[in-house]
C-alpha cells in the first residue's frame, strides 16, 4: 500500500469491501481473511501485500468489487491484487488464459471507491464432487496423516509463547482408529481423494458437538469446509442443536462458523498450559433441517 508494508501486529487500514454479480446485482458474501502471517507479494517483488477478504463464485460472469475507506479518506494508496487463496501466482495463469478480458479492466469511481470488474472464467474452473463417507479403521492412518499436517500448519497462526501442541489425539493412529469405532467419524471426500475429516458427538436430547474438522493444507480456500459442514447437517436432520468450540487465536475459524449459522455464546478462560482460551459457539435449528 504506498510502499507501506504491514508486519508484526499492525493491522492495514479497515476498508468497506463488497463483490456484487453485474448481471443479477446479487451480492456475494466477503468473508474477513486479514491474519497475520499470511502475506503476499507479486513476482518482481516490488509489492507487498496481506489477504484481507476471501469468498467463493460458483457462477461464471461479471463481478464488480467495490472498496472504499469506511470515512471517505483516499490514503494511503490501495492497490487491490485478486487470486485463488491456494496458488495466489495463479492470476498469471489466468490471465494467459483469458488475456483479452483481464487486458481490458476498468476501475471505476475516484480515488476513495473504487469498483473493479472481475470476469470469472471458467475454463480454469472443475467443479468439484465433495461428500462425506463414515470411515472404517482401516481410514485411521491416512486421517491422522492429514490432521497432523493440518495442525502443525495452524501452528503458524498462534501467538508468541502458545503451545504448539494439537487437539488431544491428533497424531495418533491408534486414537482416531478408537474414535472411528466410537462416535460418528466422517472423511471429507473430493472427487475420490481424502481431504480431510469431520469428528461428531452425541450429547443426547438432538444435541450435537461439532467436535473437529479439518481441511488438509493443499485444498484449503476452496470452500470445501463450508459443503462439507453442509452435508453434516443433512446427516443429521433430527438434531436441534450444534455446539462448537474453536481456540481464540483461530479468527478464520470463527469467522467459518458465523458464516455456518453458528452463534458466539461465551468464551473460557485462558489456559495457561495452552496459552489461549476458547471460544464457544451453538446452532440451533428447526427440527428436520439440521
Amino acid at each position: 500500500m504506498d510502499g507501506v508494508q504491514f508486519r508484526g501486529s499492525e493491522m492495514p487500514p479497515a476498508l468497506e469491501c463488497s463483490l456484487a454479480w453485474q448481471d443479477t446485482g446479487k451480492e456475494i458474501p466477503l468473508v474477513p481473511d486479514y491474519v497475520e502471517t499470511n502475506k503476499h507479494s507479486n513476482k518482481r517483488g516490488n509489492r507487498e501485500g496481506v489477504l484481507l477478504v476471501s469468498t467463493t463464485v460458483d457462477e461464471p460472469g461479471n463481478y464488480t468489487f467495490s472498496f472504499q475507506y469506511p470515512d471517505g479518506e483516499a490514503q494511503p494508496k490501495i492497490v487491490p491484487a485478486f487470486g485463488q487463496n491456494l496458488v495466489w501466482e495463479s492470476m498469471a495463469v489466468i490471465k494467459r488464459a483469458a488475456g483479452p478480458i483481464f487486458g481490458g479492466l476498468a476501475v471505476l469511481g475516484a480515488a476513495s471507491a473504487v469498483a473493479i470488474v472481475i470476469a470469472v472464467v471458467t475454463a480454469i474452473k472443475r467443479r468439484e464432487m465433495i461428500k462425506i463417507e463414515k470411515n472404517t479403521i482401516k481410514d485411521a492412518e491416512e486421517l491422522t496423516e492429514i490432521q497432523t499436517r493440518t495442525f502443525e500448519d495452524d501452528n503458524k497462526l498462534k501467538p508468541p509463547g502458545c503451545s504448539m501442541e494439537g487437539p488431544p489425539g491428533y497424531d495418533s493412529v491408534d486414537w482416531n482408529a478408537e474414535w472411528i469405532e466410537k462416535t460418528p467419524y466422517y472423511k471429507i471426500l473430493v472427487n475420490v481423494q481424502v481431504a480431510g475429516g469431520i469428528i461428531i458427538f452425541e450429547l443426547g436430547e438432538r444435541h450435537f458437538e461439532l467436535g473437529r474438522i479439518w481441511i488438509d493444507p493443499d485444498l484449503q480456500n476452496r470452500g470445501i469446509g463450508q459443503q462439507a459442514v453442509e452435508l453434516m447437517f443433512g446427516a443429521f436432520p433430527e438434531a436441534e442443536k450444534w455446539t462448537v468450540g474453536t481456540p481464540s487465536f483461530a479468527i478464520r475459524n470463527q469467522h467459518f462458523y458465523e458464516k455456518m449459522g453458528f452463534v458466539r455464546i461465551g468464551e473460557t478462560e485462558v489456559d495457561p498450559d495452552l496459552g489461549w482460551s476458547g471460544i464457544e459457539y451453538e446452532r440451533n435449528c428447526t427440527l428436520g433441517q439440521g
